[in-house]
């Protein structure tokens, strides 16, 4: 019996989410453009639909329904859709805040150093692939205003779809799946 609620408990673990909401901060252009959408009250619409995707096929049918109406997607949007999955990831990754600017994506890992978080499964996995492979990312302390924070760093992202492509073999070794 131990062991078949260990196996729930650890079911549980995996789909908590320590982190209500990331924010993305980035000088990438993210937006539908007046050229793309040229009604203000239509992007704005559009712009609350999108927020209200919560996973793939979601995302997937709300991108195949724009580019019916409006025609292909422009590059603009396209890193705006992606920058929905990304924050998806950054919330299973434990981090509030993703910059991603000067070619690197800096992620904020939960401020509260309290939390149950950094004694999660999910969290011990960052730091082993953080170990394993620092090739592809670092994790560093940082001193903010706000107190000292743990960051996760990947240089060389030039583009929102860099980002995504860059953590992907730390979502695999995570054995988890962004909302789907």
């Amino acid at each position: 019996k131990e062991n078949e609620f260990k196996e729930l408990y650890d079911e549980q673990e995996s789909e908590k989410s320590y982190v209500k909401e990331t924010q993305i901060d980035t000088d990438f252009e993210l937006l539908f453009p007046d050229t793309y959408i040229n009604t203000v009250s239509e992007r704005l619409s559009l712009y609350t639909q999108l927020n209200a995707c919560s996973n793939e096929e979601e995302l997937q049918s709300f991108s195949s329904a724009l580019q019916d109406r409006f025609g292909p997607l422009p590059p603009q949007a396209t890193a705006l859709l992606d920058s929905v999955r990304l924050k998806w990831r950054a919330t299973v990754l434990g981090l509030e805040k993703v910059v991603l600017k000067k070619d690197k994506l800096i992620g904020y890992f939960i401020a509260d150093q309290e939390s149950e978080f950094y004694q999660s499964e999910t969290f011990n996995r960052i730091l082993k692939f953080a170990q394993q492979q620092p090739a592809a990312c670092r994790l560093k302390e940082k001193q903010t205003r706000n107190g000292l924070r743990l960051l996760l760093i990947f240089e060389g992202i030039p583009s929102v779809k860099a980002a995504l492509e860059a953590t992907g073999p730390l979502m695999e070794s995570l054995s988890v799946a962004t909302p789907a």
